[in-house]
């Protein structure tokens, strides 16, 4: 990668995940204006403030830690702008609907009704985690699906005279996760062919270009030529992403020096 592109890919990251930590300082601020109003100004007891706000305390710095954990996962941008957009998103509706409500009480009925507040507070929790139900409940079907098309792919790897290889990207690193013999006998190192795929595919980028075209779900085929065995080998390698995660592949390499 470029240093011009590294340095971008950096200052997108540090927004988005700032952003996320800016989120959670913002929240602890409404803790802490009660923390200091009740202290301070109405003379009430320290601990008694600090325990009635301590969740909200604890779940702001919790966004906070949030944003710098964010900033250093070895996420491809893509997923890392994704993420924070979530989060940026998801509070900022919230917020909207909450200011909804606190503005109909004050300036159309003239009253706060803390009960409607709570309670608005829970709806609107319930739908955000009815939200995450969804979510977890689709990646579990994801995972499932995902076992069984490496299952079905299990008997390819036994019936071919390919080499195939099922790789994971993450950041720089390239994890070989199964393999057949015949790739075995082909690659000696798979970091290696990976950065040579990534030139034949993209001079410029190297591996760079393998992952992030495999995070977007797009297969492609290059010729790549490979010593095996002391002799200098043509082969036609595809990289095929399987499953929903942007980060794994399959590597099959045809040996098509005879034709």
């Amino acid at each position: 990668m470029s240093r011009e592109r590294s340095r971008q890919s950096r200052a997108k990251r540090l927004l988005a995940a700032g952003s996320v930590s800016l989120v959670g300082l913002l929240l602890l601020a409404i803790p802490g204006y009660d923390i200091y109003s009740d202290a301070w100004m109405e003379g009430k007891s320290l601990w008694s403030t600090l325990l009635e706000n301590s969740i909200l305390v604890a779940l702001g710095l919790v966004v906070v830690a949030t944003g710098i954990w964010l900033y250093t996962q070895e996420w491809t941008d893509a997923r890392v702008v994704r993420t924070a957009g979530w989060c940026v998103g998801g509070t900022t509706v919230f917020s909207i609907a909450l200011a909804w409500i606190l503005g109909i009480q004050q300036y159309v009925q003239g009253e706060y009704k803390p009960l409607v507040i709570a309670g608005g507070a829970v709806v609107i929790g319930s739908m955000g985690t009815f939200a995450a139900g969804i979510y977890d409940s689709g990646q579990r079907e994801s995972r499932a699906k995902l076992q069984m098309e490496r299952d079905r792919f299990s008997a390819l790897f036994r019936n071919t005279t390919d080499a195939i290889g099922s790789v994971a990207f993450a950041g720089n690193d390239v994890t070989l996760l199964e393999t057949n013999r015949e790739f075995d006998r082909v690659v000696d190192d798979v970091d290696r062919v990976v950065e040579r795929i990534g030139e034949a595919h993209d001079d410029v980028r190297g591996y760079r270009a393998v992952h992030e075209t495999v995070a977007r779900g797009e297969s492609f085929k290059v010729n790549l030529q490979l010593t095996v065995d002391g002799e200098d080998c043509e082969f036609i390698v595809q990289v095929v992403p399987y499953g929903d995660s942007g980060a794994e592949a399959f590597l099959v390499l045809t040996d098509v020096t005879d034709q």
